[in-house]
């Protein structure tokens, strides 16, 4: 992977293109953390407002 960024880009494309890569794998890493952590807090909206939780999601 990254002879492949160095031999695409050069100069100061190496930075944006590691950018772009951090974007590209941050997202669905954060992504997934967020759900983890919200995860209690839809759990107990569905207990004390006593909807489905099939409607909060």
């Amino acid at each position: 992977m990254v002879d492949t960024l160095l031999d695409k880009a050069s100069g100061n494309k190496v930075v944006w293109s590691i950018t772009l890569v951090a974007v590209i794998i941050g997202l669905p890493m954060f992504f997934e953390i967020g759900l983890v952590l919200l995860l209690p807090v839809v759990v107990l909206v569905t207990q004390r407002s006593r909807m489905p939780l099939s409607l909060v999601i």
